[in-house]
């Protein structure tokens, strides 16, 4: 029991330390979103916004204690046509085209070259690939501080736009391949040869915006990168030296990214920490056809419902900073439209609610302030906190059992009646645990350089195991040692309520001791009896060979808590034996007679049955039930050989001895298909012509029964001064029995009983 209660009590320390109280809250909005800032760019000067970001204005989740802003940024896809080609075209405008591309080609190596190094993907040829989250954010993190922090919080948001960046610098620098290569035969080119030309070059553009629309350009939260150009200008002259032309967009890319962050407190107490988040966003389906269009890096869900889109992602890791939600769509609907259908988000917030953890914070603080070792102070706070819940336990304990016996005293005795002594040993093991944690928090564990919160405190330790292993000892420390002054004082107090009766316990005690002797002979005797009835008795033999009148007397000897509490178990469970002996003989005399009638089914269909053929007798009794029905079946034939029951093979000369020996009979002539199988008298002369007689009779009466027009007789009985002789026929064999008149009946009987066994 006080195992149980110590193994209970500690996984509710555990849940309450680690987890404290979950709550899980909702907070559905249908408000339109509104938008705060905008910021265009129009790249290439033609009145089209190449990329521009929409900031919208923060909301705050209710009672949430989280902020909600979205940022969505934008980058427009244009289609271009020559309205006017170059007159006149020659190659050395050709290669002045070519030149300008060079020229873009090299202020955009420096551009991106700025960037790849923020972000630690490398410069020029070297340009580092990455194609995971931790790959990415783990390059990024070895290029700087800053990223390394941002790395930290918004790992998935800043590897995916990492990939992005990336994979755009890779189709800008093929668009360029393919623009110089396309450039130089543009003199002797057709126009629509031109047009794919400046396709090229618009495609280019249309990067350029992307990558200046990506968040490591454009949001606050992941940024590394400064707006550029990429020296767009050279671009532009590279396509001007072919003709006039004129564009238009064709289609937006959308980042849409949505922030919560909690709202900062001045107090920095223990309370309500963020253990996990959930967005749903909607989107009208005139701006993303189909949810398939929608990518994340994270992982997201986007179902279509009626006419909107929902896009739903969950987080379930703890974050004080805040979390980061970026989903991306690629759309023919102008920004002016898709902006205008944003609504708020719902949140969905899993929080911790740790202010019961508040006096144990404060206690930490305490004793961190006077020890000046963050293990032991921690240690000693959790420990201390785990003995209050302990003695809240016990205390509990206690006013239930003096509100059902209504006084003191025997409360005391019923709440800590089966109390064991261990307070010496619990003593020394807190010494040894305190002393162990002691020195490893002391000499081992290095110290934090700031010292952690509580709640801080779960993660420091995950990341230092030679701190955590001292900082356990010391828990288990405290543990015992409270574990050593509650047996302590539970003792005390016993031995004072136990003052006045304890006499007449001694008494009870040692009635029930010469109860449970009495109680071992009547289950000796029992097993006995049934041992020869042939019950499995192997269970409780168990039990009276473990349980001893000498381990009795031995108990007796010393009235203690353990030994009251062996006698009590003993005599439970000698009374559980003799109440099985009783019922195993109950349950198989009231079901003998079905038993009986399976057995006979079995070996008539089997010739043979063994215990595991009969699957409706309990375990235990199938050896019982084959050996009853041997002994009320031996007339027949029935033997048991090993463990299976069988008909034993007799043939008509074994019946007839067996009946001449017992002197049943004068003597017997069988006949098997009109032949003689057998005949033997207790004289010795005679017996061919007997067998003679025996056979001319037989066609006699034969005869008789078929002139008089009757059946042949079944049975035909000749009664002389002192012998009777009986004819009678069966189904595969004829008899002629010579019988002492006096032992007719019984000699008849003994003769249809046998001859039921013969082959």
């Amino acid at each position: 029991m006080r195992h149980m209660r110590l193994a209970t009590m500690l996984l509710l320390s555990v849940f309450l330390l680690g987890f404290g109280c979950l709550e899980q809250n909702s907070f559905p909005s249908d408000k339109a979103e509104r938008l705060s800032t905008t910021q265009p760019v129009d790249l290439d000067g033609d009145g089209i916004a190449d990329y521009a970001v929409y900031v919208f204005a923060p909301a705050t989740g209710n009672a949430s204690g989280m902020t909600l802003q979205r940022t969505v940024t934008v980058a427009a896809e244009t289609a271009g046509e020559y309205t006017a080609l170059r007159p006149n075209m020659t190659i050395t405008d050709a290669l002045l085209a070519d030149e300008s591309l060079k020229d873009f080609s090299d202020a955009r190596t420096q551009a991106e070259g700025q960037c790849s190094a923020q972000v630690g993907m490398g410069t020029g040829l070297g340009t580092v690939i990455c194609t995971d989250v931790q790959t990415c954010a783990g390059h990024c993190s070895g290029a700087s501080v800053k990223c390394k922090r941002i790395a930290a919080v918004y790992d998935e948001v800043l590897a995916g736009s990492i990939m992005s960046y990336t994979q755009d610098l890779i189709d800008m620098r093929n668009l360029l391949i393919d623009a110089r290569r396309m450039v130089v035969t543009l003199d002797s080119a057709t126009p629509e040869e031109k047009d794919a030309y400046l396709a090229k070059t618009r495609g280019i553009v249309a990067k350029i915006a992307q990558i200046n629309a990506n968040p490591l350009y454009a949001h606050p939260d992941v940024n590394l990168c400064s707006h550029s150009d990429f020296g767009i200008s050279s671009l532009l002259d590279a396509a001007g030296k072919i003709g006039i032309y004129e564009s238009a967009p064709v289609s937006y890319r959308y980042t849409v990214l949505l922030s919560a962050k909690p709202v900062q407190s001045k107090a920095e107490t223990i309370g309500v920490e963020v253990s996990g988040i959930g967005f749903t966003d909607r989107l009208p389906k005139s701006a993303v056809q189909k949810s398939e269009y929608i990518s994340s890096i994270q992982s997201i869900a986007a179902v279509e419902s009626g006419s909107d889109v929902s896009i739903v992602w969950n987080s379930a890791e703890a974050s004080k900073e805040g979390y980061l939600f970026a989903y991306s769509f690629t759309s023919t609907a102008p920004p002016e439209m898709v902006l205008a259908s944003f609504r708020v988000p719902t949140l969905t917030v899993k929080q911790i609610n740790l202010s019961v953890l508040s006096p144990t914070e404060r206690l930490f603080m305490l004793l961190n302030g006077l020890l000046k070792n963050y293990y032991i102070a921690l240690g000693l706070a959790l420990g201390i906190t785990v003995a209050v819940l302990m003695l809240a336990y016990n205390a509990l304990l206690l006013i239930m059992a003096v509100i059902a016996e209504r006084a003191l005293t025997p409360a005391f005795r019923k709440a800590f009646g089966k109390t064991s002594v261990t307070w010496k040993t619990d003593s020394a093991l807190a010494a040894i645990a305190l002393a162990a944690g002691a020195y490893v928090c002391l000499a081992v564990a290095a110290q934090p350089a700031a010292t952690p919160t509580l709640v801080e405190s779960f993660d420091f330790l995950v990341t230092n195991g030679t701190g955590m292993v001292g900082l356990a000892f010391i828990l288990i420390g405290v543990l015992l040692a409270y574990l050593a002054i509650e047996n302590m004082v539970k003792i005390l107090m016993l031995e004072a309520a136990y003052g006045m009766v304890i006499r007449h316990e001694k008494d009870a005690f040692l009635s029930e001791a010469a109860r449970l002797k009495e109680k071992l002979k009547e289950l000796e005797a029992l097993i006995d009896q049934r041992r020869q009835e042939n019950l499995d008795v192997s269970h409780e033999y168990d039990t009276l060979a473990s349980i001893t009148p000498e381990k009795v007397d031995a108990l007796a000897k010393n009235m203690t808590v353990p030994n009251k509490t062996l006698i009590d178990e003993y005599t439970e469970r000698v009374d559980n034996a003799i109440k099985s002996l009783a019922d195993k003989s109950k349950l198989a005399e009231e079901n003998w007679q079905k038993w009986s009638e399976e057995i006979t089914k079995v070996l008539n269909e089997q010739e043979e049955v063994y215990p595991s053929a009969i699957s409706s007798i309990p375990v235990s009794l199938r050896t019982w039930a084959l050996g009853r029905y041997v002994k009320e079946h031996a007339a027949e034939g029935i033997i048991m050989e090993h463990d299976a029951i069988k008909r034993r093979k007799i043939t008509a000369e074994h019946v007839v001895h067996e009946l001449l020996e017992h002197k049943m009979i004068r003597g017997a002539i069988v006949l098997k298909e009109d032949k003689i199988e057998h005949v033997e008298f207790a004289d010795t002369g005679g017996a061919t012509v007997r067998s003679a007689l025996a056979l001319k009779l037989r066609t006699y009466i034969n005869s008789l029964a078929k002139n008089t027009g009757q059946k042949e007789p079944v049975s035909m009985l000749v009664i002389g001064i002192t012998i009777a002789m009986v004819y009678m026929r069966g189904r595969t064999r004829d008899c002629f029995l010579f019988v002492n008149k006096e032992k007719f009946s019984e000699a008849i009987e003994q003769w249809k009983t046998k001859t039921k066994m013969l082959e």
